[in-house]
C-alpha cells in the first residue's frame, strides 16, 4: 500500500526509517540504497565467511539479527534512555562486543528480559511471569545458525514484548537494570 509506505518516519537516534505505531518495520540505514557503491552490503555471489571477514562486526551482526528481536531491542533501550547500564549495553549493541561476552538485563517482578552480546551473536530471552517466555538465539562465528521468529513464536514474542513495554511505562521505578561481562 502505497499511502502507508509514505508515512515513513526518520528514527535519526538509530539512524533509521520505521513504519508504525512505535516500531513495527525498521530498516537500518546502512541497507538503504544509495548511488555510492557501499562497503556494508552482502554482494552477489559473496559466501557469508568473505562477507563476515569485510564488513565491521557491528554491520555483519546487524544484518543477521530478526528485525522483531533488533528493533525489540532499540525500543527497550529508548524506554531506559536516562539508565546507566542501558547505555552501556547500547554502546556495546552499536559497536561491537569485541572479544568479551556481555550480559544486559532488564527486570522487575513480573519479567526478565535478558540479552547476552558476544563479538559474533546474541542470545534473547524474554519472560513474563503471567504470560509465558520466547528465546532467540543467533550465532555466526561459523556461518549463519539462527532463524528469524515465525508463526505462534513470533505471536507470543509480540504479546510478552509489548507486555514487557508497558510495566516499564507504567512504574519505570520497579524497573531494574543490570550490564557486566559474562563469565
Amino acid at each position: 500500500d502505497i499511502t502507508k509506505f509514505k508515512k515513513f518516519k526518520i528514527q535519526r537516534k538509530v539512524n533509521c526509517i520505521a513504519w508504525g505505531k512505535e516500531i513495527d518495520m525498521l530498516v537500518p540505514g546502512y541497507i538503504l540504497y544509495s548511488e555510492k557503491k557501499s562497503s556494508i552490503v552482502w554482494y552477489k555471489d559473496e559466501t557469508a565467511e568473505e562477507l563476515k571477514n569485510r564488513l565491521p562486526k557491528k554491520f555483519y551482526y546487524e544484518m543477521f539479527v530478526d528485525n522483531n528481536i533488533w528493533s525489540g531491542i532499540l525500543v527497550i533501550l529508548d524506554l531506559l534512555r536516562e539508565d546507566r547500564n542501558a547505555d552501556f549495553f547500547r554502546q556495546k549493541f552499536n559497536k561491537g562486543a569485541g572479544n568479551s561476552k556481555y550480559v544486559f538485563e532488564v527486570f522487575s517482578k513480573e519479567f526478565v528480559l535478558k540479552n547476552e552480546l558476544k563479538s559474533f551473536g546474541l542470545a534473547y530471552q524474554l519472560r513474563v511471569k503471567t504470560i509465558g517466555s520466547v528465546s532467540y538465539k543467533v550465532n555466526f562465528e561459523k556461518g549463519v545458525i539462527g532463524t528469524d521468529l515465525e508463526g505462534n513464536k513470533l505471536k507470543l514474542y509480540e504479546i510478552l514484548f509489548n507486555k514487557a513495554c508497558s510495566l516499564i511505562k507504567k512504574d519505570r521505578n520497579v524497573v531494574k537494570t543490570k550490564f557486566g561481562v559474562a563469565k
